[in-house]
């Protein structure tokens, strides 16, 4: 009996690992890794990996019933200051193509810079979010069904007027 539970247990982790190697290999994901390695390259720093970030996206993807997937996530400590933002704008338009467009670019005084790239692939929207902090940045990719995410909020929503008005 306890080889059998060993034998699922290997089973599950090897098809998680496939699910995940699958869903990594999509065009999306290429290009943002070819854009964190560009970043890396240029600016001499690399980034901090993020333990079993496979099982973040698989949890989000399953508690929105497939609304939110394929996420992502690269930090760099030690960033620096980036100098040349038209040079830093050109290699993550260059590293994400031509179908990605730039949607958000928000400024603060202090020096903080926040940019969202996103791209239309079929029923799923796309998302880059570039989170420029002094030394730090911060770049997370994500896929969203707006169907699927939309349905997954007016089911939380009810539930939660739901539970309200029972009290």
């Amino acid at each position: 009996m306890r080889r059998i539970g060993g034998f699922l247990l290997v089973a599950v982790g090897v098809a998680l690992l496939v699910v995940t190697n699958v869903e990594a290999s999509n065009g999306g994901s290429e290009r943002f890794d070819a854009m964190v390695r560009a970043l890396s390259t240029r600016y001499a720093v690399q980034p901090t990996k993020i333990p079993l970030m496979w099982m973040v996206s698989l949890c989000a993807r399953g508690a929105t019933h497939g609304g939110v997937r394929g996420m992502k996530i690269a930090q760099f400590e030690h960033f620096g200051p980036v100098a040349d933002r038209d040079e830093f704008d050109a290699i993550v338009q260059s590293k994400l193509g031509g179908s990605w467009t730039p949607t958000v670019r928000e400024r603060e005084s202090d020096g903080k810079e926040s940019l969202v790239y996103t791209r239309e692939d079929g029923r799923l929207t796309e998302f880059v979010v570039i989170d420029l902090d002094h030394d730090e940045l911060n770049a997370v990719r994500m896929e969203m069904n707006p169907e699927q995410l939309a349905k997954w909020v007016n089911e939380r929503e009810h539930t939660a007027v739901h539970n309200v008005s029972t009290q």
